[in-house]
C-alpha cells in the first residue's frame, strides 16, 4: 500500500476567503465575521465528516463517555490498572491516554525518551533513558482495556509542547537536543527557551514552531509509529495550536510567509506553495526578517500561521486514512471557535469543514452549566455532522460533586454526542466525584 504520511502539504487551498493578498482589512474582517457567526446555513449533510467514537452500549442513552488519563498515572502497572478500573466503574467506553506529554513518551518509541515515574530515575540520568524501562505503559493499558468489557484506547499526544521550561533535554537523541532552534519565538524574536517558569500565563512548556517542516515530520512519524506498533482505536491531538497569538515568529516561518506572498502575487490565489521552502540566505545567517506591519499583512500572517497547524492535522488525517483507516482522529480544542482562532490560531472549524476529524472534544471546563451549554450549542451548529464531545473539568467540581450530573445533562441537551471527564487524577483525588458519575454517565459500557 502506498503511504501518504510524507506527501507535500498544501497550506493554502484555493479558497476565496484565503485570497488575502489583495484584500483590504475591512473585507477580511467581514469574511471573518461571516465565517465565525453565520456558517450554519451553508452546512450540507452530504459533506459531514467521518463517523465518531463508538458509543458505549447504544440505544436511547448510548452517548459516549470518555476519560482523560495523564501520562504520569500510567507509568506504573498499578496506575495503568487503576485507570482502566476507574473507566469501567464510571461507565466510560473510551480512554484518552496521554502517551506523549512534554517530549517524553509513555510507550516504546524510537523518537522520544521513555518517561519514568517520579523518583525512579537512576544514577545515569535522563541521558540514559532511551528504552530505559522494560515496562510498556501503553501496552499495559491496552491489555487491560481489552481483557474485560472492551474499552476504546486513544493515544493522546501533546503535539507542539516538546519540553519543560528551563530544562534542556539531556537525552542526546531527543528531537529538541538535536534541534534546539525549532522552539518557537515571540513577536520580539525571543525564543521560548529563554522564558522563565511562570514568566508568562501563556507559556507553560517549550512550544516548537508549527511552521517548521522538521516539526511536522516528527509529529507525523510519532503518529505513524504509534499506529504501527499498537492496537489503537484512536489518535487524540492536544496542544495542537500556538501558545498564544504572539508566538510563531520563527525566522523560517516568516521566510515562508513572505515567499508565499510572492507566489500568490505572481501565480494568483490558487497557488499552493509548500510551507517548508528552503530558508533564504538571510534566514540561514540568522538575520531577522521584517515582520508584518500593515493591517492586511497582519491579517494574512494570522491566516498563514493558522494554516500551518491545519496542514499538520491534514497530513495526519491523510496518513491514517491511507495506512490505518480504522483509527479515529480527534482533537482537544479551545471551546469557542472565534477565541481559538484569535488567541491561539487554532482553526478547528476548518478541520471539521475538511472532514479531517472523527470527533472534536471541547475543553469546555467551567463550573457554569449555561456557559458549557453555550459552547456545545455553538460547536454543534458548526460541526458539519461531526460529533462534538464536551470536556468536563471535574477538577473544578470537587467541592460540588452533585454538579456533575447537571453538567452532563446540560451538554447532552445542547447537542453533545458525549462527554469526556478531565481527568482520572481529579476523580481519584475526590471519591465523591466517582460516586456522582455512576448515575450521570448512564452506566453503559461497550
Amino acid at each position: 500500500m502506498a503511504l501518504k504520511w510524507g506527501r507535500p502539504v498544501k497550506p493554502y487551498a484555493g479558497q476565496d476567503r484565503r485570497r488575502w493578498v489583495l484584500l483590504g482589512a475591512a473585507f477580511l474582517a467581514s469574511v471573518a465575521g461571516a465565517f465565525f457567526g453565520m456558517r450554519e446555513a451553508a452546512l450540507a449533510p452530504e459533506n459531514a465528516g467521518p463517523a465518531g467514537i463508538a458509543a458505549p452500549g447504544g440505544g436511547e442513552r448510548g452517548y459516549v463517555v470518555g476519560l482523560w488519563v495523564q501520562e504520569r498515572t500510567i507509568l506504573t502497572p498499578e496506575g495503568a490498572r487503576a485507570a482502566v478500573s476507574m473507566a469501567r466503574r464510571i461507565g466510560a467506553g473510551v480512554l484518552f491516554v496521554q502517551v506523549l506529554a512534554r517530549g517524553e513518551a509513555a510507550y516504546r518509541s524510537s523518537i522520544w525518551p521513555m518517561a519514568v515515574p517520579a523518583g525512579a530515575q537512576g544514577a545515569g540520568g535522563s541521558a540514559d533513558r532511551a528504552g530505559g524501562m522494560s515496562y510498556d505503559p501503553l501496552a499495559e493499558v491496552i491489555r487491560g482495556a481489552k481483557a474485560g468489557p472492551p474499552l476504546e484506547v486513544h493515544a493522546w499526544i501533546n503535539v507542539y509542547t516538546w519540553g519543560e521550561l528551563g530544562r534542556v533535554p539531556a537525552w542526546r537523541d531527543h528531537p529538541l537536543a538535536r534541534h534546539p532552534d525549532w522552539v518557537t519565538r515571540d513577536s520580539r524574536g525571543r525564543s521560548l527557551s529563554e522564558y522563565g517558569i511562570n514568566e508568562s500565563p501563556y507559556v507553560n512548556a517549550l512550544f516548537v514552531d508549527p511552521g517548521i517542516e522538521g516539526v511536522r515530520q516528527t509529529v507525523v512519524e510519532t503518529v505513524q509509529e504509534l499506529v504501527r506498533r499498537y492496537d489503537l482505536d484512536g489518535i487524540h491531538l492536544d496542544y495542537v495550536r500556538y501558545p498564544w497569538a504572539g508566538a510563531g515568529f520563527h525566522p523560517e516561518s516568516l521566510n515562508a510567509f513572505w515567499r508565499s506572498l510572492e507566489l500568490e502575487q505572481v501565480q494568483g490565489a490558487g497557488a499552493s506553495p509548500f510551507a517548508a521552502v528552503s530558508p533564504s540566505p538571510a534566514v540561514a545567517a540568522g538575520v531577522a526578517l521584517r515582520q508584518p506591519s500593515s493591517a492586511e499583512e497582519r491579517a494574512a500572517w494570522n491566516l498563514f500561521r493558522a494554516s500551518q497547524v491545519t496542514a499538520l492535522v491534514e497530513r495526519i488525517a491523510s496518513g491514517l486514512k491511507s495506512e490505518a483507516p480504522h483509527v479515529k482522529l480527534t482533537a482537544a480544542v479551545l471551546p469557542d471557535p472565534r477565541r481559538a482562532y484569535e488567541e491561539a490560531l487554532q482553526e478547528w472549524t476548518v478541520w471539521l469543514d475538511r472532514g479531517l476529524l472523527s470527533g472534536v472534544v471541547l475543553m469546555s471546563y467551567t463550573p457554569s452549566d449555561s456557559v458549557l451549554a453555550g459552547w456545545v450549542t455553538q460547536a454543534h451548529g458548526l460541526a458539519r455532522g461531526v460529533p462534538v464531545y464536551a470536556g468536563i473539568g471535574t477538577y473544578l467540581l470537587g467541592a460540588r460533586p452533585d454538579r456533575l450530573r447537571a453538567q452532563v445533562q446540560a451538554a447532552l441537551r445542547a447537542g453533545a454526542a458525549g462527554v469526556v471527564y478531565y481527568s482520572f487524577e481529579s476523580l481519584e483525588a475526590v471519591p465523591q466525584l466517582v460516586d456522582a458519575l455512576a448515575p450521570a454517565a448512564g452506566g453503559r459500557r461497550r
